[in-house]
């Protein structure tokens, strides 16, 4: 007797005429069946027809000539696994970025071979046994946008699992403009506070006077600005995009309007005396006063 293969176990060298002899098995010690050459003896599948593991069952072969004369060759089953190598996903799927994200796999089964597949939408898990597209996974897949990445992992007993993992932190929009606005805006000869708000939380608000080439950071109070000039204002999400605006205060005036030029008929009169003052072109209050020859106010306006 010749016994060959594992689950599915058939004795061969066995001609009709010994089979009509008697050519039986027997599972674990139980009753003896007659033996099928042509299909064998099948380990491993309950009454339900499911595969089950079957290691370390023993099947027994016996066959008996016409005299009554029998030899025995028996075979314990010891290579069947029906468990699937477990997959574990790791790299950053939190921390924003405007980059890349890397994912990786590991398998418990160091001979299993792994595959991966890149997906903009979610596959139900009904479906990844039909997916096509399964790339041999080599290490690091990167992630340029967001998606699912899923992974496969198959032993050399044919078992698979599937892993899989979202991939939102990608983010690669800056901020929107903020709003910009300035605590006066009429023209004034002192300072004005410029206020930013942005539309999104969490942001990075710096400000700069020199075109970005220092920074400093923003609060609440706003920019004082002591002088016309321009705020470039930078907004940094968590991803690290970045939004620069420019803001230019032109209503603080310092100089003074030049001096009226004055003028009156200086000819001898017994007459009152009209004098006329030419203001410049940016005075927007005129005012005048008298005083005596005692430098008292006689009139003042």
């Amino acid at each position: 007797l010749v016994i060959v293969g594992a689950a599915e176990i058939k004795a061969e060298n066995v001609d009709n005429n010994e089979k009509d002899r008697g050519f039986a098995y027997s599972i674990d010690g139980g009753a003896w069946q007659t033996y099928d050459a042509s299909t064998g003896v099948e380990i491993g599948r309950d009454s339900n027809g499911n595969i089950v593991n079957a290691n370390g069952t023993t099947v027994t072969f016996r066959g008996t000539d016409a005299a009554g004369n029998f030899s025995e060759t028996s075979y314990t089953v010891d290579n069947m696994d029906l468990t699937a190598p477990a997959l574990t996903i790791s790299g950053d799927f939190t921390t924003p970025t405007n980059g890349t994200v890397i994912a990786n796999v590991a398998s418990d089964d160091s001979e299993a071979k792994l595959y991966y597949l890149v997906s903009e939408n979610a596959i139900d898990d009904a479906d990844l046994a039909t997916a096509t597209g399964w790339v041999l996974y080599t290490g690091n897949v990167t992630m340029i946008e967001n998606g699912y990445v899923y992974f496969k992992g198959v032993d050399v007993a044919g078992n698979v699992s599937y892993a899989s993992q979202q991939i939102a932190n990608i983010d690669k929009i800056a901020p929107d403009a903020p709003t910009l606005y300035q605590s006066e805006t009429d023209p004034v000869n002192t300072s004005v506070d410029v206020f930013a708000t942005y539309g999104e939380t969490g942001l990075t608000i710096q400000y700069s006077f020199d075109n970005g080439n220092t920074w400093k950071d923003y609060t609440a109070d706003g920019v004082k600005m002591n002088d016309n000039g321009t705020i470039l204002f930078k907004a940094t999400d968590k991803a690290g995009n970045v939004t620069e605006t420019n803001y230019t205060v032109s209503n603080i005036d310092h100089d003074k309007p030049n001096a009226p030029a004055v003028s009156a008929d200086g000819n001898p009169t017994n007459q009152p005396v009209f004098v006329y003052a030419t203001f410049s072109s940016d005075s927007v209050t005129k005012e005048y006063k008298v005083l005596d020859a005692d430098g008292n106010v006689v009139i003042d306006w």
